[in-house]
C-alpha cells in the first residue's frame, strides 16, 4: 500500500537518501523517496487518508467508504457477512473502488468457499488451494490464528528456555499475544507469580542490614525457578483450545433475537478483573458467548478487599462501554454481576458520604451504568474469578465455565431469583465518612467591599458590581442577563474607586466635603486634592489651562496598597507589555495617582509572573575539585588517562553492514588524544584496545579514570 501513495513534491526532499552498490569505491549518490516509505512515521496515516479519499468519493459506490472506515487496519480488510450472496457483492464492490483509487486488493481468504471461488486464484493467499478436496488453510488474522476450515480461533504459544532471572519472566510473558484475552486466566496466573518475585529481598551489599529487591539479572530463588518451569511446560496443552469466531449461528436471526451483554467482576488478593458474555435469546433457544476480558495484579502496596473489587466494578464498566462501541449488533440490555456486597451498596447509594477513593469510582461507574442493571451473584458461580485467581493451562480447555460463562444464562430470566440473595454488609467495610457539625458567625458587612476580599480580577470587579447594581434596581431577569454596556462599566469602576477612598482616606474625604483645609498631617496636603462632581478625590495644581485631558490634569488619588490599586497597575502593566517600572508609571499617571506609585510598580513587577520568566537566569552549579592528577607537573603524556567508549558507527564490508566502536583515551596532564577502533563492546575487544594502546604509545597508565562500565570492570579483573 506504501509504494501506491506519492509524496507531494515540496515534502520529496524530507525523504532524501544516500546510496551506492555494496563494495564499490564510487562516492555515493543522492537520491529521494517519491512514495511513502515504510517505518516512516507520517506513512500510515497519509495512506490511510489516501484509502479513505479513494473511497469517499467513489461515483457509484460511497457507501464502501463507511466499510473501510470500519473494516481496515491499515492495510488489513477483516469484514464478516449475514449471507455468502451479501458477501460477494461487498467484496467486488470493495475491490473495485480501491482498484479505481490505484489499490490492489489481494491475499484474500475466507471461511466461506463459496466466495473464495468468487475470488481470482491470483488474488488469494493460497492460489494452488483446490477448493472441492483441499481443507481450508489456518491464517493469521492481526496476529490471531484463525482456522477458516472450522471458522475458530487457535491458540500458539512460543515455548523458550527456562527463565532465571526477572527479565527473562517478563520477555516469556509478553510473548503471550492475546488481544481479545482468551488466554486470561493463564497470563494472570504468570503475573502473579511475577509479582511474588518483586518481593522477594536480598540483603543490601553496602548496608547488610538493610533489604532490597533482586535486580533484573540476579538468578531467581529454586522454588520459583520450579514453579515458573512447571507453567512454562504445561503452555502445550492449550494448542488443542478452539474459540468460535462467529457469536451466533441460524437459530439466532438478527431481526428476532435478543441481545444482552452481562459483564462478571470479581477481585482477589492478588489480582481483579472482569469478563464479558452475550447472551443470545431467541424463542425457547439460548446461547453464551464470550466477548472480552481484563483483568490487573493488585499492586503491591496492600488494599482492601472491597476496595479491589470497587476496582474491578469499576473495570466493568470501562469494558461494557468499548463492547457497546465495537460490537455491530444491537444490545438491548447489560447487566452487571458481582459477588460484592459492599460494592453493591456502594453503586446503589445515592445520599451517603464516602472516602475520595470511593467517591471518585462510584462517580465514573454511575456515569456509564445504572442502579438497576447491577446484580449479586454468588462466588461459586461467578466466571471472574478466574479473573482475580488464575488458572494453570492444563485446567483450560474447551469445555471450561471461562467459554460458556455461568450456567443460569442458559436459563430464562425467570429462573435467575437467586441472584438477589446476598447479606447486608457493615458500615465499617462501607467506608462511610462521620458527619461534623460546624458552626458559622457572620457579619453584616458592606456587600461592594467584601468583593476586595474575593481577590477578583479587575474585569470580575466591575462584572459583579454591574449585577449587584441591577439586581437591585431590576427584577427583570432577561434584563438582569443583558451584556453590559461602556457606561455601565464606567458607572461600575467609578463605585469602585468612591469605595476605596472612602476607606482609605475617610477623613480627608470628608474634610473636603465639608470645603475646610487639611491638616498638616495628612497624606493628600501636598497634592492640593478636591473633590469632584462623582465625589471622587483627584490631584489638583496649577494645570487647569493646560491642554490635556482632564483625568491627565487632575488624576484620581489611589492608595498603593489597596486591591484595587494593584489591579489597576497590573492592567496597565499588561498594556504596556510587561514594560519596566518608569514606562508602567507614565501610563497609571495618565489617569490615576497612586502615593508613592514607583514603589507600589515596582511590587506589582517583582510578583508578574511572566516577567519572572523574561529575566530569569540560571544559576551557575558548583563545580568539583579536579582530580589530582591533573594538577600534578612535570608528568609524561598518557601516565594518567580517562577512558570512554563512543559509538556505533555503521561501516560496509563487501555485501554487509557491520557496527565498529571506538575507545577513546585522554591524557589527564596534557589533554592529548588517543582513539582506538574496537570491533565488539565486549571484555576481549577493551583488552586488546587497550594492549595497542599502550604499545603504540609506550607506557602504561598509572591511573585510569572510567564510568565503570561492564567491560571495563571486567577487562580489570582480567
Amino acid at each position: 500500500m506504501y509504494n501506491q501513495v506519492r509524496v507531494r513534491q515540496p515534502d520529496q526532499s524530507f525523504k532524501r537518501f544516500l546510496w551506492r552498490r555494496p563494495g564499490s569505491s564510487e562516492a555515493p549518490k543522492t537520491y529521494q523517496m517519491m512514495v511513502q516509505r515504510f517505518k516512516l512515521i507520517s506513512s500510515p496515516t497519509s495512506c490511510l487518508y489516501a484509502l479513505q479519499h479513494a473511497a469517499n468519493n467513489h461515483d457509484k459506490f460511497r457507501y464502501v467508504g463507511e466499510i473501510i472506515n470500519k473494516s481496515f487496519y491499515v492495510d488489513n480488510y477483516i469484514d464478516s457477512f449475514e449471507t455468502e450472496e451479501l458477501a460477494i457483492e461487498t467484496v467486488a464492490q470493495v475491490t473495485k473502488v480501491l482498484a479505481d483509487g490505484g489499490f490492489r486488493l489481494n491475499q484474500w481468504v475466507s471461511s466461506s468457499r463459496a466466495v473464495l471461488s468468487s475470488i481470482p486464484a491470483s488474488e488469494r493467499v493460497h492460489q494452488t488451494l483446490n477448493l472441492d478436496l483441499d481443507d481450508l488453510p489456518v491464517e493469521r488474522s492481526l496476529g490471531v490464528l484463525w482456522d477458516c476450515q472450522h471458522d475458530c480461533f487457535k491458540i500458539a504459544t512460543r515455548q523458550t528456555g527456562t527463565a532465571l532471572t526477572k527479565r527473562e519472566m517478563l520477555a516469556e510473558i509478553a510473548k503471550i499475544f492475546d488481544p481479545l484475552e482468551f488466554l486470561l486466566p493463564i497470563t494472570t496466573y504468570a503475573k502473579v507469580l511475577f509479582q511474588q518475585v518483586w518481593k522477594i529481598t536480598r540483603p543490601k551489599p553496602s548496608d547488610l542490614s538493610k533489604r532490597e529487591p533482586l535486580q533484573w539479572d540476579e538468578m531467581l530463588p529454586d522454588q520459583m525457578v520450579k514453579k515458573w518451569g512447571l507453567w512454562r511446560s504445561e503452555l502445550s496443552h492449550l494448542e488443542d483450545v478452539r474459540v468460535p469466531r462467529c457469536f451466533r449461528d441460524q437459530r439466532f436471526p438478527l431481526s428476532t433475537t435478543r441481545f444482552e451483554l452481562h459483564v462478571f467482576c470479581d477481585a482477589s488478593e492478588v489480582a481483579f478483573g472482569a469478563c464479558c458474555y452475550l447472551r443470545l435469546e431467541c424463542e425457547a433457544n439460548f446461547d453464551v458467548k464470550f466477548v472480552f476480558a481484563k483483568s490487573r495484579v493488585a499492586p503491591i502496596k496492600t488494599l482492601s478487599i472491597p476496595r479491589l473489587e470497587l476496582q474491578a466494578a469499576v473495570l466493568a464498566t470501562r469494558i461494557a462501554v468499548s463492547v457497546k462501541k465495537e460490537l455491530r449488533l444491537p444490545i438491548n440490555s447489560t447487566l452487571f454481576l458481582t459477588d460484592s456486597e459492599v460494592v453493591l451498596k456502594w453503586v446503589k447509594s445515592e445520599q451517603q458520604r464516602y472516602s475520595q477513593f470511593v467517591h471518585q469510582r462510584i462517580y465514573e461507574i454511575t456515569e456509564t451504568s445504572s442502579n438497576e442493571e447491577w446484580r449479586f451473584i454468588s462466588g461459586r458461580e461467578n466466571p471472574a474469578e478466574y479473573c482475580s485467581h488464575g488458572l494453570r493451562p492444563t485446567q483450560l480447555d474447551n469445555q471450561h465455565r471461562w467459554f460458556d460463562g455461568p450456567l443460569f444464562l442458559q436459563r430464562p430470566v425467570s429462573q435467575w431469583a437467586h441472584l438477589d440473595q446476598r447479606q447486608e454488609p457493615t458500615a465499617e467495610d462501607l467506608e462511610v465518612m462521620k458527619e461534623r457539625a460546624v458552626l458559622s458567625t457572620s457579619i453584616q458587612t458592606n456587600p461592594i467591599a467584601n468583593l476586595f476580599n474575593d481577590r477578583l480580577s479587575l474585569e470580575e470587579l466591575i462584572s459583579a458590581v454591574i449585577d449587584m447594581k441591577r439586581s437591585t434596581e431590576c427584577k427583570d431577569q432577561e434584563k438582569q442577563e443583558k451584556a453590559s454596556t461602556v457606561a455601565e462599566r464606567e458607572e461600575a469602576l467609578r463605585t469602585l474607586i468612591q469605595k476605596i477612598q472612602e476607606a482609605c482616606f475617610g477623613t480627608d474625604v470628608k474634610t473636603l466635603i465639608a470645603r475646610k483645609q487639611l491638616k498638616k498631617t495628612s497624606r493628600l496636603v501636598k497634592l492640593t486634592p478636591f473633590i469632584d462632581k462623582n465625589k471622587i478625590l483627584r490631584v489638583g495644581g496649577r494645570l487647569e489651562n493646560a491642554t490635556e485631558l482632564y483625568e491627565s490634569r487632575h488624576p484620581i488619588v489611589l492608595d498603593p496598597d489597596h486591591h484595587l490599586s494593584i489591579l489597576l497597575i497590573t492592567e496597565a502593566h499588561v498594556q504596556t507589555a510587561h514594560a519596566g517600572v518608569e514606562r508602567t508609571l507614565v501610563e497609571v499617571r495618565v489617569k490615576y495617582w497612586p502615593l508613592k506609585g514607583r514603589r507600589a510598580i515596582r511590587r506589582v513587577v517583582k510578583k508578574c509572573v511572566e516577567c519572572k520568566i523574561q529575566r530569569v537566569r540560571p544559576a551557575p552549579p558548583m563545580m568539583a575539585p579536579l582530580p589530582r592528577p591533573r594538577l600534578e607537573p612535570f608528568q609524561p603524556a598518557f601516565a594518567s588517562v580517562g577512558l570512554d567508549f563512543f559509538g556505533p558507527y555503521s561501516v560496509v564490508i563487501g555485501r554487509r553492514r557491520e557496527k565498529r566502536w571506538a575507545c577513546l583515551f585522554i591524557c589527564l596532564t596534557t589533554r592529548a588524544v588517543h582513539l582506538e577502533m574496537v570491533y565488539k563492546m565486549d571484555t576481549d575487544s577493551f583488552i586488546m584496545a587497550f594492549i595497542r594502546f599502550s604499545r603504540v604509545r609506550g607506557i602504561t597508565p598509572t591511573e585510569v579514570f572510567s564510568d565503570n562500565g561492564t567491560n571495563i570492570t571486567a577487562g580489570e579483573k582480567e
